[in-house]
């Protein structure tokens, strides 16, 4: 003989259960980011920068708010990028500097 559920009773089962499914998917989704957070060591990890230049107007000299706040803006992310460990890395091994002295440095650049 067999016997056969109807699709009713599953969802009545798991409309009754509910509260349990979803406390341990909280549960799991918790201590999932909690060992990700704390415990594992990141295996890559990336920064970049984006630098956008708009194009230039040949037939005007006069200078717009929006293009002198986009210089300033240009001028501290080049600075960013002066002081970013990619940067200075090549600057170690080209000048051959004292790499503990670098980093005392940069540490009070930041």
């Amino acid at each position: 003989m067999e016997e056969t559920i109807d699709l009713r009773e599953y969802f009545a089962i798991i409309k009754k259960r509910f509260w349990i499914i979803a406390l341990i998917t909280v549960i799991a989704a918790v201590v999932s980011g909690a060992i990700s957070f704390f415990v594992l060591k990141p295996v890559y990890e990336a920064k970049t920068t984006l630098i956008v230049n708009t194009e230039k107007n040949e037939d005007t000299q006069m200078i717009t708010g929006d293009q002198f706040s986009v210089t300033q803006k240009l001028a501290v992310t080049y600075g960013e990028i002066i002081k970013s460990r990619a940067v200075l890395d090549d600057v170690i091994k080209n000048l051959k500097l004292d790499e503990k002295l670098l980093i005392f440095r940069q540490s009070i650049l930041f």
